[in-house]
């Protein structure tokens, strides 16, 4: 699989079904870490990571692995003062 930062969100969501829901997950908690921690708030490169994570979200879901914690952090997170409304 490419590098989660070049690969386009099309080709993203096409292999979604392929990556096991270990991998899923740890890209899951991943993101927010990497985001905060490369400083990349309010960048084109944090949105496209977001909206990938999104992805990873609804995948989880749609398997029925995303637990409800997971998903109240997620949310938490995403609609932080830190992150804005960006979709």
């Amino acid at each position: 699989m490419k590098d989660i930062l070049t690969i386009s969100q099309d080709e993203f969501e096409k292999c979604l079904p392929s990556i096991s829901i270990g991998q899923l997950k740890q890209l899951f908690h991943a993101i927010p870490e990497f985001i905060q921690v490369k400083k990349l708030e309010n960048t084109p490169m944090m949105r496209d990571l977001i909206r990938k994570q999104t992805k990873i979200q609804a995948e989880m879901m749609r398997r029925g692995y995303l637990k409800d914690r997971d998903n109240a952090d997620f949310n938490i997170w995403t609609f932080a003062k830190k992150v804005k409304k960006i979709w």
